[in-house]
């Protein structure tokens, strides 16, 4: 119950909706100086029309909005943020990276905003370390147990062979001998990378010793990744 119209809404609008609020939730209003009670069947015809008046409001507001927008796309003009030209970004950037401008100096030179400046820059920047993550390189330590042989009793090259390997495992991937295996270390950025550079040498050592009259039989893992070839 409340004294006045007046005293319940700052406006039609907001009384119409603590209206249609205190109905929704099955309470009953009465309003002393205005003789408005929604328990009676005039007051429910009251309340009927305060209903159809928010409705038509509501309805007139689209209407108004939808007029405003189509007469602004007559006049050229599309509704949302301005667009900020490819070419005016790529030289607030660059102006940016050359460390020789102010904020302020790049905003008057290239016309774009303060804030879409520092969005793009921020931007470029998470791109850039979200590559550098993907394209961090690591170095697996690799164990190759070698056997070197002749193709027949012939052939007598397979110490040469052997010279030949460990040069080449020296100056690509820094070998080691321990315990009569060798030990290399293969650069990568991903594990299917990894694999097929250790099929990629183990082809280039077979094609040395083919080219000598030798073979080769190879054991080769690499423990910390759980790889065997």
């Amino acid at each position: 119950m409340v004294e006045s119209f007046s005293r319940l809404g700052r406006s039609t609008k907001d009384l119409i909706e603590l209206v249609e609020y205190f109905e929704s939730k099955n309470v009953k209003l009465i309003s002393i100086k205005e003789n408005f009670d929604t328990n009676t069947p005039q007051g429910k015809l009251m309340l009927t029309v305060f209903q159809a008046f928010s409705q038509f409001e509501r309805d007139l507001i689209a209407q108004r909005t939808k007029e405003g927008l189509e007469s602004a796309r007559a006049r050229g003009r599309n509704g949302g943020r301005t667009k900020v030209k490819e070419k005016q970004i790529k030289k607030a950037l660059n102006l940016y990276n050359s460390k020789e401008y102010s904020i302020s100096e790049i905003v008057e030179m290239t016309g774009i905003s303060q804030a879409t400046l520092y969005r793009y820059i921020r931007t470029t920047r998470q791109s850039k370390e979200e590559q550098a993550h993907i394209d961090i390189e690591n170095t697996a330590k690799i164990r190759m147990w070698l056997r070197i042989e002749n193709n027949n009793k012939f052939v007598r090259s397979k110490g040469k062979v052997r010279e030949s390997v460990e040069q080449i495992l020296k100056d690509n991937y820094k070998m080691e001998i321990i315990a009569n295996e060798y030990i290399i270390y293969v650069p990568y950025t991903t594990v299917d990378a990894l694999k097929k550079t250790v099929y990629d040498i183990l082809a280039e050592l077979d094609s040395e010793a083919d080219m000598k009259n030798c073979f080769i039989e190879a054991d080769v893992y690499c423990d910390e990744l759980g790889l065997s070839w």
